[in-house]
């Protein structure tokens, strides 16, 4: 009975590597691949960070700020796609608040 007990013990912490590895293993992409692309939408800008030429991240309106609005100028969107390059690449959330757009001189 032991040994059955330590078998399924090995076979779940195995199963459950195996699918934090399909989760996060596949979802953050190399950092060194990165890349910045800014682009016009609708009254503004937007921003796409790319891994090998595709999309990890489409942005277009400003994080953080209700509605949809993108960015007034291709710099601020450009401002924010770096910093959350950055973060991506220190292992950090990617995400934006209030603050950063203030800190950054993001109009909104």
């Amino acid at each position: 009975m032991k040994r059955t007990s330590a078998g399924i013990y090995i076979l779940t912490f195995l199963l459950a590597f195996f699918f934090l590895w399909l989760l996060y293993g596949k979802a953050v992409p190399k950092t060194d691949c990165l890349t910045i692309e800014t682009y016009a939408v609708n009254d503004g800008f937007g921003y796409k960070i790319l891994c090998d030429k595709e999309t990890f991240i489409n942005q277009p309106f400003i994080p953080a700020i209700e509605g949809n609005r993108p960015f007034a100028s291709e710099t601020d969107a450009h401002r924010i796609a770096k910093q959350v390059k950055n973060r991506i690449r220190k292992g950090e959330t990617p995400t934006i608040n209030l603050d950063d757009l203030v800190q950054l001189g993001v109009k909104f």
